[in-house]
Order: structure tokens, then sequence, then C-alpha cells
């Protein structure tokens, strides 16, 4: 089954201007990178979950997201975050090309995530991977879709956003 993903609110996003901004902060119009290109900001979808996956690298930098978030592995394929495991190497905006993934873990604390509808292009850079925007999937086990199945009403308010556009 296809799933799409999001990251915590706090998570750095690369700006097209070169700086970084939390993701909170980033509002419809912005301009942010992707891996290639600049792309504005078409809309934001904010919510608050509390199941999500910390993802810790070797450069200290530390993504937080939902366990469907497609990332970028070094090798150019793309996979969910619930796949990452400790010394799996990711794609890496700037240089070093790659980084590797230290840590792993589930958490269940709420936080409020985050993800970008764009008007062009499908990833963002956020803590220097490069992860998925709203409009990139990927495959995800159904077993796992059975233990923890993304809020319903979730993705109700994120069809009606893109009614909406």
């Amino acid at each position: 089954m296809n799933m799409q993903g999001n990251f915590s609110c706090s998570a750095r996003i690369q700006m097209e201007d070169g700086t970084q901004r939390a993701a909170c902060d980033v509002r419809i119009g912005d301009r942010i990178m992707t891996f290639s290109q600049a792309a504005r900001i078409r809309n934001v979808i904010t919510f608050y979950e509390n199941q999500g996956i910390q993802i810790v690298l070797e450069t200290g930098n530390v993504l937080q997201c939902t366990s469907g978030l497609p990332v970028q592995l070094a090798e150019g394929n793309w996979t969910a975050a619930l796949n990452i495991k400790p010394g799996v190497r990711l794609m890496h905006y700037g240089s070093p090309t790659s980084v590797c993934v230290v840590r792993v873990q589930q958490t269940d604390v709420e936080l409020k995530f985050t993800n970008f509808l764009l008007e062009e292009g499908d990833s963002v850079i956020a803590e220097g991977l490069h992860i998925g925007a709203w409009d990139k999937q990927v495959e995800v086990e159904e077993d796992f879709l059975n233990c923890r199945k993304e809020s319903e009403d979730i993705n109700k308010r994120i069809a009606e956003l893109k009614e909406l556009l």
C-alpha cells in the first residue's frame, strides 16, 4: 500500500536563500530547496500525532517524522522512515553527499507534524536529508498499517485542503 508521511514542525527546512527555518515557520508562498531546484510552497499541512519515528544521524541532526515519510537512500531509492535502520546511509544535501543513521527509535509522544504541497517538485530538504513532500509516496507493508494506521481524520482534512487549491 502506498503511504505519505510528515516531519516534525521543528525540522530545519533548507530555504532557497541558503538559510534554514523550522518547518512550523514556513508559510505559503515561501521558496524552499528541493534536491535539484527551488520550489514555492502551495499549502502547508499541520496536525498532531502521538506516534512517530526519530532518526539520529552521524552529523548530530535528528529528524522526527511519521512512519510513512519517504526518505531517499544514498543509492537513490526511496523508502518509508519505518524501514530505516542504524548503519543505513541516506542522501544528504551538500557535503558530504550521504550520512549514516546512528539510531532509530519509535516515539509515543504527541508532536506537531507538517508537510508541504509544492508548486513544482515532490521533495524537501529537512535536517539535511532529502525527504518527500506531500505528493511523494512510498510502498508500505500492509501488516504495518494494521498495527499503526494513519488517522482517517488527518487524511480527510488533507483531501479537503487539496480540494480548496
